[in-house]
């Protein structure tokens, strides 16, 4: 998921009590930041505040890109990486609301093509991390070029562990689920999410693409060593 502003989550900075001025919250928020950016080596950011719907602060800071020493902006276009799976997540609940999912249903009964040990599945363990299945992703080797190259990379691997016994943080659970929502709805997942999800929230600088996608303005991504 791209998108135009990257967002920093800034909890318990605002206190209506404690700030005196605009000019002293816009102190203390670039002080955060900047403190942020040194102890967890942010390459660049930018990054605004709104509160009840007020625009309190707004700022730009870093590189877009180091090696051509481009600047961040207020245009520069960041990826927000597993934020994108709240859009999902939104999606499989308005097709539980609709009564085209149900979550306590195995995942075999929506997808076809996927190993047999995965099929008892219920769509709410995929939606939990607690499915147990294998992890198709391997940063930093390059992400399978199609969901069927991912299914075919896992196809012959053993479940982690009992679906429902233990929790893991896993990708290929919204593997599958883009393939239940495209399933139901018999579109495309960046369609449904686009139709359901970017276009009702006025979110006009907004779009659904993959990690290797050349966007103008878009910065580039920056991992620190070990």
């Amino acid at each position: 998921m791209i998108f135009r502003f990257g967002l920093a989550v800034i909890a318990g900075l605002i206190c209506v009590g404690g700030v005196h001025g605009a000019d002293a919250l816009d102190d203390r928020i670039e002080r955060f930041l900047t403190d942020k950016r040194s102890e967890f080596g942010i390459v660049g950011y930018s990054a605004v505040v709104l509160r009840d719907g007020q625009h309190l602060h707004s700022s730009t800071a870093g590189e877009a890109n180091l090696e051509h020493q481009v600047p961040v902006g207020p245009d520069t276009v960041f990826q927000v990486f597993s934020v994108a799976k709240l859009f999902a997540n939104v999606t499989m609940m308005q097709l539980v609301e609709e009564g085209q999912v149900d979550l306590d249903a195995p995942v075999g009964r929506y997808l076809d093509e996927i190993p047999e040990a995965w099929r008892a599945i219920p769509v709410r363990a995929l939606m939990s991390h607690t499915s147990g299945l294998p992890e198709y992703y391997r940063w930093p080797e390059r992400t399978p070029a199609s969901a069927e190259a991912a299914l075919e990379f896992l196809r012959d691997r053993p479940l982690e562990f009992e679906a429902g016994t233990r929790t893991r943080y896993n990708q290929t659970n919204y593997l599958l689920l883009k393939g239940v929502i495209e399933a139901v709805t018999g579109e495309d997942f960046v369609s449904v999410v686009q139709r359901r999800m970017i276009e009702p929230s006025l979110l006009e600088h907004t779009r659904y693409a993959g990690e290797f996608l050349v966007l103008p303005g878009r910065a580039t991504m920056y991992c620190a060593s070990a």
